[in-house]
């Protein structure tokens, strides 16, 4: 298949309104997390240079950017992992805890990060809005011989 342009970051991609794209990625600059983004108004043909969105918590762990969302009111939300640095004594113990960030004001402004819930979720496997605003976040993780899913939701 054609290549439409190469970058070496890892990216989520959405479609603003208006059709320009947002890529998304996580990345760390003098020693501070942070969330970045590209844009492009050619169908991804090319592509701004990086520019920080906002400053990710000061938490022990790594940070991982995995489900991007744009809304019904054109606010981008944001869901990432932080596995806590290694805190866990035992398996029982194992951390991926799950955040969240959102734009407002037209996506010109962010909402601190939150953190959605503290402790083990397996992969995140995807964020939807319903017609109603409301928004679920779905997950899954393996344990004991079995396979769970979770689901966590945010009314706006």
């Amino acid at each position: 298949p054609p290549s439409m342009s190469k970058l070496k970051e890892y990216l989520l991609i959405t479609q603003l309104p208006g059709g320009s794209l947002m890529a998304v990625l996580d990345r760390t600059m003098d020693g501070v997390p942070e969330a970045a983004a590209r844009f492009s108004s050619d169908d991804g043909h090319s592509w701004s240079e990086i520019s920080t969105l906002f400053k990710l918590p000061k938490e022990p762990g790594r940070w991982t950017l995995h489900n991007i969302l744009l809304d019904h009111n054109g606010e981008i939300h944001l869901f990432y992992t932080n596995d806590a640095a290694g805190s866990a004594k035992t398996v029982q113990d194992l951390r991926n805890d799950i955040w969240h960030a959102k734009s407002t004001d037209g996506r010109r402004n962010w909402q601190a990060p939150r953190l959605v819930r503290k402790g083990f979720c397996g992969s995140l496997l995807s964020v939807v809005e319903l017609p109603s605003g409301r928004i679920l976040r779905v997950s899954t993780r393996r344990g004991y011989g079995a396979v769970a899913t979770s689901i966590i939701y945010r009314d706006q």
